[in-house]
């Protein structure tokens, strides 16, 4: 009969296996990702090779796969970003969608607008030296439709600002590291709690529920250690709407 194992040897087992490292990206699903995006980044087109990294856009720690489908490539600042929520997964996606509208319609025999130069015919004897890159532009991204938040360029800024000073404020409350909640907090959560609480994506949320959404994330705030603690001393968590305004310069545009 085979020897029992010794509770703490099997402990150890068990810690190695959760602590490993997650496999690697297969090569060829990387080459596919750097094709698919001519080698820049979808979000802000730098062509950096040493700054660019491949993005889950559903993360590995949420089950999201190595499948291209779930792979966009970035500059790591982007990747900073997305990964910490100061890109929302809507934003991401549709980088994602106009990639592969692109790479369809190279599938369907249009050019698709890229950085490389396409040779027919016979070259032998000709010289073919070094990267030929032209400056095309991409896809145009889908507009938000009319009546909902994102539409509205004041309303969007000011809610993708209260959503930086929640996440600002949560990072300032995991470094107290009292709570293994709060050094694990993923900053996509908010979104989907805003999903969970208004049955919309947050820029996607109508526009004559903006007073709403600015409660809900101004109460986030406020609920943060830090936000509790300036409320305690008198002192702000954010601006208010019209404050942000005439910081912005948007004193002219109707509130």
């Amino acid at each position: 009969m085979p020897k029992s194992v010794a509770p703490n040897s099997y402990k150890k087992c068990l810690d190695a296996m959760n602590t490993e490292k997650p496999k690697p990206i297969p090569s060829m699903v990387r080459k596919q990702i750097f094709q698919e995006a001519n080698s820049q980044c979808a979000l802000c087109e730098n062509s950096d090779v040493a700054a660019l990294e491949i993005h889950h856009i559903d993360a590995r720690k949420n089950k999201g796969s190595d499948q291209p489908e779930n792979l966009i490539l970035m500059c790591a600042n982007c990747h900073r970003k997305a990964t910490h929520g100061f890109l929302s997964r809507d934003e991401v996606s549709a980088a994602k969608r106009a990639l592969q509208s692109a790479a369809k319609a190279v599938a369907g025999g249009r050019p698709r607008a890229g950085n490389f130069v396409h040779i027919e015919g016979n070259v032998d004897g000709s010289i073919i030296a070094n990267t030929v890159r032209l400056n095309a532009k991409r896809l145009p991204r889908p507009n938000y439709p009319a009546g909902c938040i994102g539409a509205d360029l004041p309303k969007k800024n000011y809610i993708g600002y209260l959503i930086s000073r929640y996440q600002e404020f949560k990072k300032a409350d995991s470094s107290f590291g009292a709570d293994d909640r709060l050094k694990n907090f993923s900053y996509a959560v908010l979104y989907k709690n805003i999903e969970r609480e208004f049955k919309a994506k947050t820029f996607y949320i109508p526009v004559h529920r903006f007073p709403e959404l600015v409660s809900y994330l101004q109460g986030c705030i406020d609920r943060t250690r830090l936000g509790k603690t300036n409320t305690s001393r008198n002192g702000p968590n954010y601006e208010q709407y019209d404050e942000y305004l005439r910081t912005q310069k948007f004193e002219e545009i109707d509130s």
